[in-house]
């Protein structure tokens, strides 16, 4: 390819191959809209002393919930992703990130035990629960207190 080729722009080849213009398709995307995210006030004590955290909870529809919770100072991750319907069960996938362990875990509850298009909040007591678990892991003596009103972000 010439550079000059190489500077026109991809519809613009395109249509010297075929001999007329072509109009760069549309994307066919169905997502409309940018997730919505909200901040999770969630207080995380490790070893008896409270310590940096974010807990970012994005609905991406009424059928996905996505909970993200970083302790930047402790290079710690939970990425959580809940989906489900009314009529089917709720999968829930996670991702753990903490020095010198990445994995991840797969689960499915039934849909009242979790139920996403609803009560959100219990998708936020598996996340946490989930962190606390890997915490524990990790040797490190956890508490995350849960405020109430912390909770009435997320549900719909």
């Amino acid at each position: 390819m010439t550079q000059q080729m190489m500077e026109r722009p991809v519809a613009q080849r395109a249509a010297g191959r075929a001999g007329r213009p072509q109009e760069p398709s549309a994307p066919s995307a169905t997502v409309r809209q940018v997730p919505e995210q909200t901040d999770i006030p969630v207080k995380i004590l490790l070893d008896g002393g409270s310590v940096r955290c974010q807990t970012r909870a994005s609905s991406v529809g009424p059928y996905v919930f996505v909970l993200d919770t970083v302790l930047g100072d402790h290079g710690i991750d939970l990425h959580s992703t809940y989906t489900g319907h009314e009529r089917t069960s709720t999968l829930a996938s996670h991702l753990l990130l903490a020095p010198g362990l990445k994995d991840t875990i797969a689960a499915e509850h039934e849909h009242d035990a979790i139920p996403v298009t609803h009560a959100r909040r219990r998708c936020v007591y598996d996340h946490l629960g989930h962190l606390q678990d890997l915490l524990r892991d990790l040797d490190v003596d956890a508490n995350i207190p849960l405020d109430d009103k912390a909770l009435a972000a997320v549900e719909r």
